[in-house]
């Protein structure tokens, strides 16, 4: 199970250049790459025994405007897992399970693509609209992802239903093959004049 996070460009920006990191260090977060998969020892809170699902992944689909110029913007978007707000019982730490949670981290990385895709073609910039623009593609873009997310484990019954499970991991990484051209974090954005 994971639990979507929603945050705004904004609140980014305030928290990552102004807040301290409540773990004592800058970045606490994984961010999705194709050369690292989770571990068991990526969930590191406590687990939740009263939970009905055995392991809970926090995943974030996030964007935040790193650099402008009067011609030009640069966004950087990020799929991420928090391992400090992660868990899994102890009873429950198989294989099967774990692949489970990675692909909710790899469609949380198929909605970044998406995202940034969506932020690139987007053709109509100026310095007045792109904060409303980027709200408006990254609100679709979630929206997607959330129900897709639900839909995910609503199908593999939390990686109960192992025929379903092979299907989803089957298009997820169809999904990420075709998204190929979109897996670095950084998109430009080009200003109209």
């Amino acid at each position: 199970m994971k639990k979507l996070f929603f945050v705004l460009p904004v609140f980014l920006i305030f928290t990552a250049f102004y807040m301290p990191s409540p773990f004592g260090q800058k970045n606490d977060k994984l961010y999705w790459s194709s050369e690292r998969t989770l571990n068991w020892s990526d969930f590191k809170a406590s687990s939740q025994s009263r939970a009905h699902y055995h392991a809970y992944s926090m995943l974030s689909l996030s964007y935040t405007p790193l650099f402008n110029t009067d011609k030009e913007l640069e966004i950087g978007v990020y799929a991420s897992f928090n391992p400090y707000q992660s868990w899994v019982k102890s009873s429950q730490r198989t294989d099967r399970l774990l692949s489970h949670e990675q692909k909710h981290f790899d469609l949380c990385e198929v909605y970044r693509r998406k995202l940034k895709k969506r932020i690139q073609e987007y053709r109509y910039y100026t310095p007045a609209n792109t904060n409303d623009v980027l709200k408006r593609l990254f609100k679709e873009s979630f929206d997607e992802y959330d129900k897709a997310q639900r839909k995910y484990d609503e199908d593999t019954n939390h990686s109960i239903n192992h025929k379903k499970q092979l299907e989803w991991n089957a298009r997820i990484n169809q999904q990420l093959k075709e998204l190929s051209k979109y897996n670095g974090d950084f998109v430009t954005v080009q200003f109209k004049r």
